[in-house]
C-alpha cells in the first residue's frame, strides 16, 4: 500500500487523477476527477485553466478524499463550465494527507 509524501505535494503515489470534457447538449464542463489510492485522508487543492475560442476560463476547487478502503468516497470530482468545445486544458493539484 502506498503512504502519502510529507508535506504538499501533487502525491503521485496517492492520488490518480483524470480530466475529460462532458456535456449534457447544453453546458459543457471540464471535468477533474481523483481518487485516493492511499489509506490516509486527503485534502487537495484541484487547479484548473482551459484556453479556448472564447478566451480563458480558470477554476479552483478543494476536494477532501477519503481513505481507499471507504469505497466510492475515496473519489471525488470538480466541474468547471467552459463556453465552448476544443482548445486546451491544463491542471494541477496540491494534495496533503490530514
Amino acid at each position: 500500500m502506498p503512504k502519502p509524501d510529507p508535506g504538499t505535494t501533487v502525491q503521485l503515489k496517492c492520488i490518480d487523477e483524470n480530466g475529460e470534457l462532458r456535456g449534457d447538449g447544453r453546458t459543457l464542463a471540464h471535468v477533474t476527477t481523483l481518487e485516493n489510492k492511499c489509506e490516509a485522508r486527503m485534502k487537495c487543492r484541484v487547479f484548473v485553466h482551459a484556453v479556448h475560442a472564447k478566451g480563458d476560463t480558470l477554476g479552483r476547487a478543494t476536494l477532501t478524499l477519503a481513505p481507499k478502503s471507504q469505497g466510492p468516497a475515496a473519489k471525488k470530482s470538480y466541474a468547471m463550465k467552459v463556453p465552448t468545445a476544443g482548445g486546451m486544458t491544463t491542471s494541477t493539484r496540491e494534495c496533503w494527507a490530514y
